[in-house]
């Protein structure tokens, strides 16, 4: 079975209305009877009438089978091609143009024969072999290229992507500085912490230039403003 079913409204005209399920609604359609037959394999599925007149209602289950879809490669590639969006991707982010967390990059089309490899005009931003995500100091334009490959037939799909300018929390700015800060910062001209004869020269602002207190982890703390 390869075409469209006519899926009937009613059968007699005597006021009956009939209505569609199926078991698949991706190989058929119970809205319309579009089918769109697998490219794996071939398809068994219930289609479900339900006749329904005032209060009366009686239901009839048939049994179909559909043949798996003679696809070329361009077919395959293309038909994965268009199934992938944004949606397919974009993990916990919701517009392509606020992209604040990780990507979740599939690496097989929907078909499940095709493969898909990405790449990134800015790595540094968006990470094509993990996803991630690192916030640049300003907001920054990303494309974003999938590659789909099924054989020999390959085709490409780039979608254009905004990541923000991400602020760093309170943890987050504390955990930067002091992992940055190292005891030869504030020695001024003592050689070593363990012979301190002169003044420290105090550093009084993290190298992310916000204010925090620092545990230096010695016999005291650095208050940076």
């Amino acid at each position: 079975m390869s075409n469209a079913l006519n899926l009937i409204d009613n059968l007699n005209n005597e006021g009956e209305k009939i209505t569609w399920s199926s078991s698949s609604n991706s190989v058929v359609n119970p809205e319309n009877g579009t089918i769109s037959p697998s490219v794996l394999s071939s398809t068994t599925l219930s289609v479900t009438a339900k006749v329904t007149k005032g209060t009366q209602s009686k239901t009839k289950l048939f049994f179909i089978t559909v043949p798996k879809a003679s696809s070329s490669d361009a077919d395959v590639v293309a038909r994965d091609m268009e199934s992938l969006t944004f949606d397919s991707f974009r993990a916990n982010n919701s517009k392509p143009s606020e992209i604040y967390s990780e990507l979740s990059l599939t690496k097989t089309g929907k078909s499940q024969l095709s493969s898909i490899s990405w790449s990134s005009n800015n790595e540094a931003v968006i990470n094509s072999s993990s996803g991630k995500i690192v916030a640049a100091s300003n907001p920054t334009d990303v494309d974003l290229t999938a590659t789909i490959q099924y054989n020999a037939e390959t085709q490409t799909k780039t979608f254009s992507l905004k990541v923000p300018v991400i602020e760093n929390d309170d943890a987050d700015v504390v955990t930067k500085d002091k992992s940055k800060l190292v005891l030869t910062d504030f020695l001024g001209n003592n050689r070593d912490g363990q012979k301190i004869t002169e003044d420290c020269r105090c550093q009084f602002q993290g190298k992310w230039q916000q204010d925090f207190l620092v545990n230096a982890g010695f016999s005291h703390s650095v208050l940076i403003r």
